[in-house]
């Protein structure tokens, strides 16, 4: 019932914008962190670009996937302010101005008036950007390029059921639990706001996957444990808290990655090692708890300080950890006319995202390992420092990699004493 009122609230507000109830398919809450994440990228495109056809596949894809169709707002229901979103039944494709009546998603094809080059430029609103776009973008993209059946995709009321199912009063009493007493605050900054401004980039080819095999943990949790033991070590302390960043992995679905309309989720992570603590047990207390939380995943951040009677704005974390499950992309034949139009695919283009955090550690799998993408902001650490804790970060994991099963926090510190 209540979604019923909140969809009439929506249509309400739909109306007096020109957007009609006949032309809304359905409306659904949005997911926890849904209404807070944009995405800006842009993609070089090759001379020989068809943009007719590229169009005509986009519209396939419009009329596919509902996430593609949205657009949000925000309404007043009984429990306050709350975002829902709208999708609409007609894919239509946004190449010129913003309009209540269009869909979130804008695209711009910019031509340069000096080389006649193009740039294909697209904006993504209100936590559309993870899994679920790649897929979309990418493997369902070439599918219809080539003429063959997209894979299917979890539809995705499936999500919503699930997630208005949930007991939240359940949840939060996790996280009110899980972060009792913790205080960590760092870094230290004047400034009343966060936001990074540079990054730097490491490599490694360590063999993380055969260190986690030994200790009996996943590669992505030998990454986060070295994460909160930089941290641990640039604070001086044994209990850090961070922000981690989910990509659909807190839906207990069938391919959670392929539901039309899922996205990426932030939540808070907290690691106490007292300095006794052998690594191995740390690295298996860290999985512990990462499926801990991510069982108890279907809330917000703004839920859970709310929950624990705190401002978020003063106590929210502000640092971020997260590990991309992507495989890289394949190297291909650029001259297969389908690939120039893989247009959202990472690493064939620039991307922009706001993160208010200072110091952020984003690892990424590569052809030879491993890539690691250290962001932060320059008020709160120097580029010298920044410099100095991605090294820092790189000998943690070395450490790991070899020490794991035979040592303690302790022998792992004296790091930071070099």
């Amino acid at each position: 019932m209540e979604m019923e009122a909140d969809g009439e609230v929506a249509n309400t507000n739909l109306s007096a914008t020109g957007v009609e109830r006949e032309a809304v398919e359905a409306i659904y809450p949005c997911l926890p962190r849904q209404a807070e994440f944009q995405l800006m990228t842009v993609r070089c495109l090759l001379a020989n670009f068809d943009l007719h056809r590229w169009t005509e596949l986009l519209t396939l894809l419009t009329t596919r996937n509902q996430i593609l169709r949205a657009i949000f707002l925000s309404i007043q229901s009984s429990d306050g302010p709350k975002w829902v979103q709208a999708i609409l039944k007609n894919p239509t494709i946004d190449l010129d101005t913003i309009s209540y009546d269009k869909p979130a998603v804008q695209y711009r094809i910019l031509r340069s008036k000096i080389d006649s080059s193009l740039d294909l430029y697209i904006k993504l609103d209100y936590g559309m950007y993870d899994g679920t776009l790649l897929r979309i973008f990418d493997d369902q993209f070439i599918a219809l390029a080539k003429g063959l059946p997209p894979l299917p995709v979890t539809d995705f009321n499936q999500a919503i059921r699930h997630y208005t199912a949930s007991p939240q009063r359940k949840l939060l009493e996790f996280w009110s639990s899980f972060f009792k007493d913790a205080r960590f605050q760092w870094p230290s900054t004047t400034s009343s706001t966060t936001k990074v401004d540079k990054f730097l980039v490491r490599k490694t080819n360590l063999e993380v996957n055969e260190a986690a095999r030994r200790v009996g943990v996943t590669a992505p949790i030998v990454f986060q444990t070295a994460w909160a033991l930089l941290l641990g070590g640039l604070a001086d302390t044994t209990d850090v808290v961070f922000d981690n960043l989910l990509t659909g992995r807190n839906l207990p679905l069938d391919d959670p990655q392929a539901i039309n309309g899922n996205c990426a989720n932030f939540l808070p992570f907290r690691s106490h090692f007292p300095r006794d603590t052998r690594l191995s047990s740390l690295l298996q207390n860290t999985q512990t708890q990462f499926w801990e939380t991510t069982n108890n995943g279907l809330v917000g951040l703004a839920d859970i300080y709310k929950a624990l009677n705190a401002s978020r704005a003063e106590r929210a974390a502000k640092t971020m950890f997260c590990f991309q499950p992507f495989d890289p992309p394949p190297r291909v034949d650029q001259s297969d006319a389908a690939q120039h139009m893989r247009w959202i695919v990472m690493a064939m283009s620039r991307n922009r995202m706001c993160f208010n955090y200072a110091f952020m550690c984003e690892v990424f799998k590569a052809p030879d390992g491993y890539k690691v993408k250290f962001q932060f902001d320059s008020r709160a650490l120097s580029e010298e420092k920044a410099k100095w804790a991605a090294d820092k970060y790189l000998a943690i994991l070395g450490f790991l990699n070899r020490h794991a099963n035979d040592h303690i926090v302790e022998n792992l510190w004296s790091l930071f004493e070099a």
